[in-house]
């Protein structure tokens, strides 16, 4: 690879030597006739004997240079060829050959490794291992002539050998080898404070956390209710339905969620009759009645008027009300009435439970009214508690020996004055049925007067003129969670130890799982596995706390300011700051984390990157909380409870961390970190500084060998006619036409860019267009032939090339099978020998700089009116364009980024060296 292709005619006066000496080549040396070899060896200081002319054992090959080594072993191959063993000399010939390889042999030994491949007569670089970095090896092109030529020396502990000996070597060792390209493709970024930088913080964690507390989500529909009863109702329910009693809603099957069908309005939802939640495990009494009052009057018949008519209803006793036949009508699912009330329950305020149970179980107290004096009628005499007393005894009549029973507290009355029953047996009567009645009392766990008092404090609170559909907007869960705890900043920090509880709870799982995931797949083994999974568990776990902390305190005080100023859904201050208590909570926390990232990661940070790094993490941070938060929302509203009270806002809670995570993703893929921004940046600066290194000549006449090789590939690679034009004609044609617009439209045919023969002719037809726009001593009217041979005579005398840091970045050269198939073509040949010459290495720069390489180099330099100077300039332009994103926020890369590079590479390199 490497050898400057020339014709049979060149060859016959070639010394084999390349133009470009900077690259050792296995240089083969030309045939000599067999006259010339006999002339050599027959000089006086020859020795002779009778079946020789020389003496073969005369000659000291140890002092032989390798250049005069590897010609000495060519001449002796040749003349055996070419004589017979008759020859005078052919013994003699035959044992210089013996002694020749046995001097190639020992320099193989002495570390020569690419004289074992001289019989093969090719040209080949030639590359050398050297002692690297931390035990390692470099392999590097040997730049040595007189290393490779000169007297043999030891050189066993560095080697010198071609490169395919080299890769034959490597692959026989079963060692993975990458280009250039993909060394900088796979590289690892830096660890700037969390432990496997590869992998972004866990966004979209803090919205969807407000989404897991089922009481504070499904109170929010009820507070927005105008009307009170309905509301106190309502929040009652729900906290019986969240309650850890019920399993958090697990527990218990909501019948408000579920269809029923009245006799004359048809099916509805909501408003169950009779009953609202049903127990799913282990419970005597699984069907309840939840009610809830606000009332604290001292009369227990006033005060506990809501518990009583709500008793009365369930038992089927209060007059007039058909509520308990609608329900049989639903749910009584074979049960008789009297084993479906058996089963029945009043659930009621927590603080109430233990007054209202004692009422209920006195039946022959006499209240006190508010004058302060005894009431007239006996408590069971009383309408409220009779209703009741009266739907035990429909079901437990009191039954004398005799087979009497007695149904109703009517009908005990009644017995007693007619002296059926004694005194004795009618008290005994009321009181069991008082008992009985006072077990069907249950409690709603931590609903209280205090918790109703709180909610209806902030509902009276809002203005009028707020409907039911702007409280719902300004309303959050988090706000709601704050009045369960009392409301104002002490419920607030109730509220953001529950949730920032949650958020480092998940933020911590989250991060432990992607971590050890990391860890399970990056093929290493990881012996502080147990280190980086506490790091990575605390960090995301103090992120996520954090985020869900100051977020809850933002979506409750949002809520509180905006239901006590009353501000419309639609009002723009009220949208921006429901946007905004989910969104800058998350984008500060993750800004801080990034913060705290640059300031334990070692290296000074410029003010840009500070900057960037910063905006970065809030915009994507702040984005993925609002997404998670809308989402969780909406699919929480969206399904409902119809399974259970909280599976709503179960779902919610996923499906919010899932988007929320998804777009947190998605926006950190697309706005590239600080160090993706260095890692495509500082090769293209280094691809500028090596361009600028260079003259516009030089620069002209890589891209015109670049796209000399690039044509010629296509010509063979595609068909050989197009329509009537034979393709390698025309390239022929091509090579020594001065038109530069003839050129054009063959390689536009050549390139299948002209279609159908009306593009053919009128492509043709602008021709003389397009020469008229060239200076009558443009170089463009130069053949291509003739140009690039003066090219490649001028690049020869050029010095080597900028390198990319420490790195040569190779040449392209011409494939051998290519040259063989332009054999026949001298003009051909002439083009791909300058081509080999001037070795041009865009293709290489572009495999580090990956996609910002492309389109840089102006496409067919040959035909175009460009000259030397304003071709350079427009690459120039062109990697300017090209880097206009990166300096619109840092500038010109400078030390700080090229030294945030070379860490990644040198990071990278210690991370395959502990493979």
């Amino acid at each position: 690879m490497g050898e400057p292709v020339k014709t049979s005619a060149e060859k016959q006066t070639s010394d084999f030597t390349p133009a470009n000496r900077s690259n050792p080549f296995i240089n083969p040396a030309p045939f000599s006739s067999v006259d010339n070899l006999t002339q050599q060896y027959s000089s006086s200081s020859m020795a002779s004997s009778s079946d020789w002319s020389f003496d073969p054992y005369a000659e000291e090959v140890q002092v032989l240079t390798n250049d005069e080594l590897v010609t000495a072993i060519y001449e002796t191959e040749d003349w055996l060829a070419a004589s017979g063993m008759v020859a005078l000399d052919y013994d003699a010939y035959l044992i210089r050959k013996d002694r020749l390889e046995e001097e190639r042999k020992r320099r193989v030994g002495l570390g020569h490794l690419w004289l074992e491949t001289i019989d093969q007569r090719q040209c080949e670089t030639l590359v050398q291992t050297i002692p690297g970095q931390n035990g390692a090896s470099d392999v590097v092109q040997v730049e040595n002539n007189e290393l490779v030529n000169g007297l043999a020396t030891d050189i066993s502990a560095s080697p010198i050998m071609t490169n395919s000996q080299f890769r034959g070597s490597i692959a026989g060792q079963g060692v993975p080898t990458v280009s250039v390209a993909e060394y900088l493709q796979s590289m690892s970024p830096p660890d700037y404070g969390y432990a496997d930088a590869g992998l972004d913080p866990n966004y979209g964690l803090s919205g969807a956390v407000a989404m897991s507390n089922i009481r504070a989500n499904l109170l929010q529909q009820p507070f927005s209710l105008r009307n009170a009863n309905d509301r106190q109702g309502q929040i009652g329910e729900v906290y019986f339905g969240t309650s850890a009693d019920s399993l958090y809603g697990f527990g218990v099957s909501d019948y408000n969620a579920k269809p029923w069908t009245h006799p004359t309005r048809g099916v509805e939802v909501g408003n169950y009759p009779v009953v609202d939640y049903q127990s799913l495990f282990g419970d005597a009494m699984p069907e309840k009645s939840v009610k809830t009052t606000r009332s604290t009057s001292a009369n227990p018949f006033e005060r506990y008027k809501t518990y009583m008519d709500g008793y009365a209803q369930m038992m089927n006793t209060q007059p007039g009300y058909r509520g308990f036949t609608h329900y049989m009508n639903n749910s009584a699912n074979g049960r008789t009435a009297a084993q479906v009330r058996d089963q029945l329950s009043l659930v009621i305020n927590a603080d109430d439970v233990a007054g209202f149970r004692q009422f209920v179980a006195n039946p022959f107290a006499r209240e006190t009214t508010p004058t302060g004096k005894a009431a007239k009628d006996i408590n069971h005499d009383r309408p409220a508690l009779k209703l009741i007393y009266d739907g035990i005894l429909q079901d437990r009549p009191y039954t004398l020996p005799d087979g009497s029973s007695f149904t109703s507290i009517d009908q005990l009355n009644n017995a007693l004055k007619t002296n059926v029953l004694t005194a004795a047996q009618h008290q005994a009567a009321i009181n069991t049925a008082a008992q009985a009645a006072a077990s069907k009392i249950q409690a709603n766990p931590e609903h209280t007067h205090a918790v109703q008092t709180t909610f209806a404090n902030a509902r009276n609170a809002i203005p009028n003129r707020m409907t039911p559909a702007d409280v719902r907007a300004a309303n959050s869960p988090e706000y709601m969670y704050s009045l369960s705890k009392g409301g104002g900043w002490r419920g607030d920090f109730h509220a953001m130890r529950s949730y920032g509880g949650k958020g480092a709870l998940f933020g911590s799982l989250m991060g432990v799982g992607r971590e050890g995931y990391s860890m399970l797949t990056d093929d290493q083994a990881n012996p502080d596995a147990l280190q980086r999974l506490a790091w990575v568990g605390g960090r995301e776990g103090l992120r996520g706390g954090a985020t869900s902390s100051l977020e809850t305190l933002a979506a409750s005080r949002t809520s509180r300011y905006a239901l006590e100023r009353g501000l419309a859904a639609s009002s723009t201050r009220a949208i921006g700051m429901r946007l905004g208590a989910r969104f800058i909570p998350g984008g500060f926390v993750d800004g801080a984390f990034a913060a705290g990232d640059m300031a334990t990661d070692n290296r000074d940070n410029s003010g840009p990157e500070v900057a960037y790094r910063m905006g970065r993490a809030f915009v994507i941070g702040g984005t993925s909380a609002l997404a998670g938060a809308t989402a969780g929302a909406w699919a929480g509203t969206a399904i409902g409870t119809a399974i259970f009270p909280g599976v709503g806002t179960v779902i919610g809670f996923v499906v919010g961390v899932l988007v929320g995570a998804l777009v947190g993703f998605i926006m950190s893929s697309i706005i590239p970190d600080y160090e993706e921004m260095v890692m495509e940046q500082v090769p293209l600066k280094e691809f500028e500084n090596n361009i600028n290194a260079q003259t516009p000549a030089s620069i002209q006449n890589q891209v015109l060998a670049e796209q000399e090789l690039a044509l010629a590939l296509q010509l063979v690679h595609g068909p050989e006619s197009r329509g009537p034009h034979n393709m390698f004609d025309m390239y022929r044609r091509r090579n020594v036409y001065n038109s530069p617009g003839y050129r054009m439209y063959a390689e536009a045919m050549i390139g299948d860019e002209i279609h159908g023969g009306c593009m053919d002719c009128h492509t043709q037809k602008a021709i003389a267009d397009y020469d008229a726009q060239f200076d009558p001593l443009s170089e463009a009217w130069m053949a291509p032939v003739d140009r690039m041979y003066l090219a490649g005579q001028e690049e020869s005398r050029r010095g080597a090339r900028p390198k990319f840091l420490n790195w040569d970045v190779p040449g392209q050269t011409v494939p051998p099978w290519l040259v063989a198939s332009m054999a026949n073509d001298p003009d051909a040949l002439t083009i791909l020998n300058s081509v080999n010459v001037i070795q041009p290495n865009f293709a290489g720069w572009r495999d580090i700089m990956g996609s910002k390489g492309n389109g840089i180099i102006p496409p067919h330099a040959m035909n175009s009116p460009m000259d030397e100077q304003e071709l350079y300039d427009a690459i120039r332009g062109n990697i300017n364009f090209r880097q206009a994103y990166f300096e619109f926020f840092f500038g010109e890369v400078g030390a700080d980024e090229y030294k945030l590079y070379g860490d990644a590479l040198q990071q990278w390199q210690d991370k395959q060296n502990k493979k």
